[in-house]
C-alpha cells in the first residue's frame, strides 16, 4: 500500500471530495483545507509529504502557499492545480519550486500516476540520508541568510534548527536592546503561555552554570515542573545552541524531544553548533540592514535606495549568487531628454517626474528586487536570481511601461517619457561589482547612441548590434 501524507487545498468542496476519494482509495493519508489560511495553519502544526493546492483562492492564493512552504518547510513537495492555467503562471510556479503544475479537470488515472511519481521520487531521494541532510542545510541556510527582518528571522531560525535536529518543540530566546535577560521571540510546538513558562525553567536552570553559554552547543537537563510533566516526562533534555557574536551573547535556541523521541546524538550536537553560527551571521546582517535603512541609504526625492545602498546590496547579492550558483542581472537606465522636462516645466515638475518614475519602476519588478536612484534621472535595478534573458525581458517591460505612461496626469499634465536600459548579468558578463556596473552603463549608452528608447545587453556590445527596443 502506498505511503504518504497529503494535504489538498481548494475552496471548491466538490473538488476536495474528488481528490480525497481518489487519494484515500490509493492508500494515502489525506487532509483537506478549504482555503490558504487553513492550509498554512495545518502545515505549521504537521508535516506532509505532498501539498496539492489550487492556484486561485479567495484569501491566500496557491503561489503564496507555495512560497511559504519553500521558505519554511522546503522539503515538502507542492503541486499546483488550477482551471485557469497560463504559461506565465506555470513558469512562475516551477521557478518558485513547485514539483508539477496541473490543469483542471483532472484525469483520475493521470492524477494517480503524477502523485505516485512525485512521492516515489521523494522517497528515493530520502533514502540517501546524507544527501537529504545536505539539502536541508542548504535550504535552511539560504532562507536564514536572505532574511533581513529580525522578528521573522527569530521564528525562521528556530523552525530550521528544530527541523534539522528532529526536535518536537522548542523556544528561541534573544536579547533585545538594553535587556538583561533574553526574551521569548519564537516558539514551536507550544502555546505562547507554555513557551513563556519553559523560558523561565530554562533560564533558572542555566543560572546554575552560566559558563555553559560560552560553549558552541550543549545538552541541558531541566528539573521537573508542571510544564515539563505535561510533555510526558519527569524531566526534559534540551539541545541548546547559544547564538554569539564574538564575545557577546545574542540569544539561545533550545529544542526538545517528547516522550519516545530518543536522545540527541553527537551529530545533532554538531548540527546545533553549525546553526548557532549561521544564525549569528544572519542576525548581524539583519541588524546591519536595519541600520542601513535608518541611516541615509534612502534617496530624499524618490524614497528609493541611493548609490550607497547599491554598493552594499550588490556586494551582498554577488556573494549570494556565487555561494548558491545562481545569476543576477543589473539594469542601468536613464530617461531620454529629461532636460526638456526641466526646461519646459521647471525643476519642481521635473522632480515629481523622477519620483513618479521610481513608482513606475516598482510596478515592473518583484519585491525581492532592488530599485535604486543612481543620480539625476539615472536608475539601477538589481534583479536577483535572473539570467540575461530574464534581465532583458524585465528591461523591455520597463521600456514599454515608461513609453506608454502619462506622467503627472493627476495634476492635469500630459508628460510623455522614454528610456534607454542597459542589462548586464553576473557571472556571464562580469565577475565583480565594478565591471557589472560598467557594462550595464555602457549598454545603456549604446541605446542612447543608437536613437534612444531602447534596450541593450552587455553581450550586444561585443556583437555590435541592437537586441531590443523601439524608436
Amino acid at each position: 500500500m502506498p505511503e504518504g501524507k497529503i494535504l489538498v487545498v481548494d475552496d471548491d468542496r466538490v473538488f476536495l471530495a474528488f481528490c480525497s476519494d481518489i487519494l484515500t482509495e490509493e492508500g494515502y493519508e489525506v487532509k483537506l483545507a478549504p482555503n490558504g489560511n487553513k492550509a498554512l495553519s495545518l502545515i505549521r502544526k504537521d508535516d506532509f509529504n505532498l501539498v496539492l493546492t489550487d492556484l486561485i483562492m479567495p484569501d491566500i492564493n496557491g503561489l503564496a502557499v507555495l512560497e511559504w512552504i519553500k521558505q519554511y518547510k522546503a522539503y515538502i513537495d507542492v503541486i499546483l492545480i488550477t482551471g485557469q492555467a497560463s504559461v506565465e503562471t506555470a513558469v512562475k510556479a516551477l521557478k518558485l519550486g513547485a514539483t508539477d503544475y496541473l490543469r483542471k479537470p483532472l484525469n483520475p488515472e493521470e492524477f494517480k500516476i503524477i502523485v505516485a511519481r512525485c512521492l516515489e521520487q521523494r522517497r528515493l531521494f530520502e533514502e540517501n540520508e546524507e544527501m537529504k541532510q545536505t539539502l536541508e542545510i542548504l535550504d535552511a541556510c539560504r532562507a536564514i541568510s536572505t532574511c533581513f527582518e529580525q522578528d521573522k528571522l527569530y521564528q525562521l531560525t528556530l523552525d530550521a534548527f528544530s527541523r534539522m535536529v528532529r526536535g518536537d518543540f522548542g523556544i528561541g530566546l534573544f536579547y533585545c536592546k538594553d535587556s538583561s535577560f533574553p526574551e521569548l521571540k519564537a516558539h514551536k510546538g507550544l502555546s505562547k503561555k507554555e513557551a513563556k513558562t519553559l523560558r523561565e525553567v530554562m533560564l533558572n536552570s542555566l543560572k546554575q552554570d552560566p559558563g555553559k553559554l560560552k560553549k558552541e552547543s550543549f545538552l541541558q537537563e531541566l528539573k521537573p515542573s508542571p510544564q515539563i510533566k505535561r510533555k510526558g516526562r519527569e524531566s526534559l533534555l534540551a539541545l541548546v545552541s547559544p547564538v554569539r557574536n564574538q564575545e557577546r551573547n545574542m540569544g539561545i535556541l533550545a529544542v526538545f524531544r517528547g516522550k519516545g523521541g530518543g536522545e540527541f546524538s553527537q551529530k545533532d550536537m554538531r548540527m546545533a553548533t553549525f546553526v548557532g553560527k549561521e544564525v549569528s551571521f544572519a542576525l548581524e546582517n539583519a541588524v546591519k540592514y536595519i541600520e542601513a535603512k535608518q541611516l541615509s541609504y534612502i534617496d530624499d526625492l524618490t524614497e528609493l535606495h541611493n548609490p550607497r545602498y547599491l554598493d552594499i546590496a550588490l556586494d551582498r547579492e554577488i556573494k549570494r549568487a556565487k555561494r548558491y550558483r545562481f545569476k543576477i542581472s543589473l539594469l542601468f537606465l536613464d530617461l531620454d531628454f529629461f532636460k526638456t522636462v526641466n526646461d519646459t516645466y521647471g525643476h519642481t515638475i521635473g522632480g515629481k517626474v523622477l519620483n513618479e518614475t521610481g513608482k513606475v519602476l516598482g510596478t515592473c519588478v518583484r519585491e525581492v528586487d532592488s530599485v535604486v536612484r543612481y543620480g539625476g534621472d539615472e536608475y539601477t535595478i538589481i534583479l536577483v536570481e535572473a539570467d540575461s534573458k530574464r534581465g532583458f525581458q524585465v528591461a523591455e517591460r520597463i521600456r514599454k511601461t515608461i513609453e506608454s505612461h502619462i506622467f503627472l496626469s493627476e495634476e492635469g499634465l500630459n508628460i510623455r517619457m522614454a528610456t534607454c536600459v542597459g542589462v548586464a548579468c553576473y557571472p556571464d558578463d562580469a565577475r565583480n561589482k565594478a565591471d557589472l556596473l560598467d557594462l550595464a552603463d555602457k549598454a545603456m549608452y549604446r541605446g542612447k547612441d543608437s536613437g534612444r528608447n531602447a534596450v541593450y545587453t552587455a553581450s550586444s556590445l561585443k556583437k555590435s548590434k541592437q537586441v531590443a527596443g523601439g524608436r
